[in-house]
């Protein structure tokens, strides 16, 4: 039972031990926050889809077998993670890992059952299941120690010793009991579950930025909404299939199914896996006063760029260019604005590294050994930029109602972006 708490333990925190670490593997391999976000989303599904894995592994395996195997992909993810040059490397990583978490944690729970009486295993799930949520919570402070005092690699090493501890004691107090009618696994169903799961929470992350009406946020929920109805049919069958669904006739089970999903909706949307910054719902709950930004009230929430100017010997697409780089990485409105224009211009983002992101103000990296930023005035004023020179320029933005963002390298500033939204036709009765 150690063996299996410190396993699962182990895993679970490993869950959200990446949040701290996105900033940092955006700087490193040069992408977005809706890239970088994968190392949540790949894991929190690959965990959920594999949890109806387990019966089927003990069945094949034994609990011993199933646990040294998924402890062996944990390690396999994490050392993937650990040395990986490429982000796409870091998400088979994240794959693996949560195939391995998913599995673990019922596993812990059937050794669970069957090592203690029936008196005292109510006593013993709470013990594991308040190990899990402290996992959950402790994640991102391992995380942020980790990557002050070491590297943001080491959240993939931290959790070795502890796992290889736990197989060494799995190995020699694990029981492992097999199943001699385990029946074929129902890969029908399992494909279908990950079609399913995969379409419907990246609907919901992406819902916002892409969004909720758009082809492809509606193609995404029409798959997953589709592959579940099959899957539902699918497990009516008589032969063996992934979930047994006669175990909804029972009503303590169902309350209790029920109870589960809505408590797991609200964790998900608090830890930012349904709704991205979703922290500030409370916080909006306890204003008494709102003012409405202009932005997708009175405008249509989709702005433009619609003049760029260049100074100390910056081009227009050199500056252009430099700036998509930088807001690559958030998720603006304006942002987005400014990579679209420098798509249209066919131009290739510059590469920047140590990428960080200053709340309401804007956002900086190195470009070739600079200091490189962008953002509002009195952001790059505070950090000794003089932006004298563009006093003209971003009058004539102001004219056109417009918003400029600064460019500046080091303490120079080298550009000057105007970036406008559209009034909507029916703005006056907003």
């Amino acid at each position: 039972m150690v063996a299996g708490m410190a396993a699962s333990f182990t895993m679970v925190v490993s869950g959200t031990i990446v949040n701290v670490a996105v900033p940092d593997v955006m700087g490193t391999f040069g992408v977005g926050l809706d890239r970088a976000q994968l190392m949540t989303s790949a894991f929190n599904i690959a965990m959920v889809t594999s949890q109806l894995l387990s019966a089927w592994l003990v069945a094949a395996f034994g609990q011993r077998g199933g646990f040294l195997l998924m402890s062996l992909v944990f390690v396999i993810g994490s050392v993937i993670g650990g040395l990986s040059q490429d982000f796409n490397m870091i998400v088979v990583g994240r794959i693996l890992q949560g195939v391995a978490a998913g599995v673990i944690q019922p596993l812990v729970m059937v050794v669970a059952f069957q090592v203690f009486p029936a008196e005292r295993r109510g006593y013993a799930m709470a013990i594991y299941s308040m190990g899990v949520f402290m996992a959950v919570a402790i994640g991102p402070i391992v995380g942020g120690i980790a990557i002050e005092l070491f590297h943001w690699r080491y959240i993939f090493w931290a959790p070795l010793p502890v796992i290889g501890a736990a197989a060494l004691m799995g190995m020699v107090f694990m029981p492992s009991v097999r199943s001699k009618d385990r029946g074929a696994f129902d890969w029908t169903g399992y494909l279908l579950l990950l079609v399913c799961v995969y379409c419907l929470i990246t609907g919901l992350t992406e819902g916002n930025r892409e969004g909720w009406t758009s082809g492809y946020i509606l193609v995404l929920f029409g798959a997953g909404i589709g592959s579940g109805i099959v899957l539902i049919l699918t497990q009516l069958r008589d032969r063996p299939t992934l979930i047994d669904l006669s175990l909804f006739e029972h009503k303590q089970f169902a309350m209790t199914a029920l109870i589960a999903f809505v408590f797991g909706v609200g964790k998900a949307a608090e830890s930012g896996i349904l709704i991205r910054q979703g922290e500030a719902l409370q916080t909006a709950s306890e204003l008494t006063t709102i003012i409405l930004d202009k932005t997708g009230t009175i405008t249509e929430g989709k702005p433009s760029v619609t003049s760029v100017f260049g100074y100390a010997g910056w081009s227009e697409d050199e500056v252009l260019a430099l700036a998509a780089a930088l807001e690559n990485f958030s998720e603006h409105p304006l942002a987005f604005a400014v990579m679209e224009a420098a798509r249209a211009r066919g131009l290739s983002a510059a590469t920047v590294s140590d990428f960080v992101a200053e709340n309401g103000k804007g956002v900086q990296a190195r470009y070739r050994d600079n200091l490189v930023r962008i953002g509002n005035l009195r952001w790059l004023r505070e950090q000794g930029v003089d932006a004298a020179m563009a006093t003209a320029d971003v009058a004539g933005i102001a004219s056109q109602a417009g918003t400029p963002l600064y460019l500046a390298l080091d303490k120079a500033l080298i550009g000057v972006i105007g970036v406008r939204d559209q009034i909507k036709p029916d703005a006056h009765a907003a």
